[in-house]
């Protein structure tokens, strides 16, 4: 049985390369199967991405209501501009809360960044001084 299936496969390959001497159809097979798997693997991870944080989205949510936050912080239906007013809502609530610190620290690193003066000035002189 063993002789059987090592005779066919080596007529099976004898009649590859009569038909393919330099490889050409193999290789296109080849490189055709690999992106084919690699569609196929890229798709089914983002079906399990989609379901996973649809599964951790979907909480309980009540009748009849959207699931969305109001300016008021209340869920309820929202309203053509309600994320306009929560955006409002959050940047007053941000800059109440915080004093000029952080403003000013933020201010100073992108003048730093800007403007370069990060790093320390070197020479990239290499002195080697021998011990004797």
């Amino acid at each position: 049985m063993m002789t059987l299936v090592l005779l066919d496969v080596a007529s099976k390959a004898a009649r590859m390369a009569e038909q393919d001497p330099n490889g050409w159809i193999m290789t296109l097979v080849a490189v055709c199967v690999v992106f084919l798997t690699l569609f196929l693997l890229q798709y089914c991870y983002r079906f399990v991405g989609w379901l996973s944080t649809r599964e951790k989205n979907a909480g309980p949510k009540k009748a009849g209501t959207s699931g969305r936050v109001g300016a008021a912080g209340s869920v309820g239906a929202a309203s053509a501009g309600s994320d306009d007013e929560v955006a409002a809502a959050i940047a007053t609530a941000l800059s109440m809360e915080s004093s000029g610190e952080i403003q000013a620290a933020i201010g100073l690193a992108l003048d730093r960044w800007f403007s370069e003066s990060i790093h320390d000035k070197e020479s990239y002189i290499i002195t080697i001084k021998r011990k004797y």
